[in-house]
């Protein structure tokens, strides 16, 4: 299920300090990432053979000793790696259908962003509301797109927002 923590989560960012003939070298690798399956299994997984071995089902069987892991959704198009043994062999398969069968979310899309005091919620036709750690409301705004919400100064606080029926809160420091 798609939320916006996991939805962001898998953003690749390009560094405003990239000049621009580098620019096309960014782009060959984050294209890299998402097509290239034998890169993907190597980020993932390490090297066959050093940190892991296939099956018989061409799925990943750890290495004792081996160390190297990481989370294939970290490591950008994870359709293109091995399952691991101890997972469905059929995962990916089962996880482009549910993609495929996947409807909108109301509430993907709802982000927010933290400026100078000040808490930018976009959403739509929500109510977002800023309360201070020990429950008092500081400020509230109906969202239409996009709202920035003032906190009044620094310190921690609460921003809830309901947007089609769900609710969010999100812990602010400034």
């Amino acid at each position: 299920i798609a939320t916006n923590e996991n939805a962001i989560s898998n953003i690749f960012c390009i560094s405003k300090f990239v000049v621009s003939n580098e620019l096309t070298d960014v782009v060959k690798l984050i294209t890299a990432l998402n097509t290239d399956e034998q890169l993907m299994n190597i980020l993932a997984y390490g090297v066959e053979n050093v940190n892991y071995t296939l099956n018989e089902k061409k799925q990943v069987v750890p290495l004792r000793g081996n160390t190297y892991s990481i989370k294939p959704e970290y490591t950008g198009n994870c359709f293109l790696t091995y399952t691991l043994a101890t997972e469905d062999p059929d995962k990916w398969v089962k996880a482009v259908k549910q993609n495929q069968d996947a409807r909108l979310s109301p509430s993907v899309g709802f982000t927010s962003s933290i400026a100078s005091y000040v808490y930018t919620v976009t959403a739509e036709n929500a109510t977002a509301k800023v309360y201070t750690m020990d429950g008092k409301l500081v400020t509230s705004a109906t969202v239409k797109g996009s709202a920035s919400i003032p906190t009044f100064g620094n310190g921690a606080y609460i921003i809830r927002v309901e947007a089609n029926g769900q609710k969010f809160a999100k812990k602010a420091i400034f």
